[in-house]
């Protein structure tokens, strides 16, 4: 994705393309990346993140070049704050395009505002995190897994950032059964 100039923030230049099989099974989301994936050109690029992002693959039984890995806001803030609404009313329908683009088999939301705009997006009130379930999109059908970012667990301390990561674990071992069911 080339950065736009809509809101400012490709200006820039941290803007964050999409990374990995354009004709993936699954795809995840983040909200927004770090200035750390913007240099990089990588999600989840930080020593951190990156870490978390490999064992998630690892309990789901998924290989890096096997998803699409892409964020709600395509933009990094250069201070590294969070995503604002603003950003992600400008953000938005580039996502929706990728979604209707790869057409994934499961969409996993990976952070609250992501699961927020597809709540908002698919007419839900809630998506639980760690339960994979089937959902109408304006596009297709789809089925979607909500969880944390994979950075929350980098954002906290002590005994709830363990809780956090084995959260984080624990569902993408669940998606991995979900992908890999032999019925």
């Amino acid at each position: 994705m080339l950065c736009c100039d809509s809101c400012g923030l490709g200006q820039d230049g941290l803007c964050l393309p999409a990374a990995g099989n354009p004709r993936a099974d699954v795809m995840l989301v983040g909200d927004y990346p770090g200035p750390t994936d913007a240099v990089s050109g990588f999600p989840y690029a930080g020593a951190g993140a990156n870490d978390i992002l490999q064992k998630c693959l690892e309990y789901a039984e998924l290989d890096q070049q096997e998803i699409w890995i892409t964020n709600l806001v395509k933009c990094a803030h250069a201070d590294n704050h969070a995503a604002t609404m603003r950003d992600i009313e400008y953000c938005a329908p580039f996502l929706q395009i990728e979604i209707e683009e790869i057409r994934p088999r499961l969409l996993i939301l990976a952070g609250a505002r992501v699961i927020t705009w597809f709540q908002t997006k698919a007419g839900l009130t809630k998506l639980e995190r760690g339960v994979i379930c089937s959902t109408s999109f304006p596009i297709a059908s789809l089925i979607v897994c909500a969880t944390y970012s994979l950075r929350a667990p980098l954002r906290v301390v002590g005994e709830r950032a363990e809780d956090t990561r084995n959260q984080l674990y624990m569902h993408f071992w669940q998606i991995g059964r979900f992908l890999h069911r032999t019925d």
